[in-house]
């Protein structure tokens, strides 16, 4: 019985950061849509493909390939108390001697603000935060220390100096 539920449950393959499979030439990017259909067929096995609209537009871009996957947008993290909440989470797997208190408002805010709510920038933000801190002996997270990091949120970086300066 319990091999009979075992072969019931979904088997999942998550491709997070799709959209980079996308970047190369066409043939290329059609032997990856290739595969995905070859491994849901003989191994049974359900990719979920993660990542900015790019990936929506190219499964779309057929309607062979729009028939076989679910759209299911996901938004950003709002600034609340789910966000407090990651915040609390992740500092607390942070190997810092003192308490940073990152969902305090207005640490939380700044977080949120240069992350623009992706989980990933988020985790970046206070990763190089928490370095920094250890690094210049502080052992906790201030805003002085984000400020200092001088973070570039994702939607300004095709703007940004040092881009301009490789120009």
């Amino acid at each position: 019985m319990d091999h009979l539920l075992d072969s019931l449950k979904p088997r999942l393959l998550i491709f997070d950061e799709f959209h980079s499979a996308l970047r190369g030439r066409r043939q290329d990017v059609k032997a990856v849509f290739s595969f995905l259909r070859r491994i849901a067929r003989v191994h049974d096995i359900s990719p979920v493909l993660v990542g900015e609209i790019a990936v929506f537009d190219a499964i779309h871009d057929t309607e062979e390939m729009g028939s076989r996957f679910d759209t299911i947008p996901i938004p950003r993290w709002g600034y609340d108390e789910d966000f407090a909440t990651l915040l609390d989470s992740l500092e607390a797997s942070m190997p810092l001697a003192l308490v940073s208190e990152l969902s305090r408002p207005s640490l939380a805010r700044m977080i949120h603000k240069l992350s623009e709510g992706l989980i990933g920038e988020v985790v970046d933000i206070i990763s190089r935060a928490a370095i920094a801190a250890i690094q210049n002996g502080e052992e906790h997270i201030t805003e002085a220390r984000i400020a200092s990091l001088g973070y570039i949120p994702l939607s300004k970086r095709r703007n940004a100096a040092v881009r301009n300066e490789m120009t």
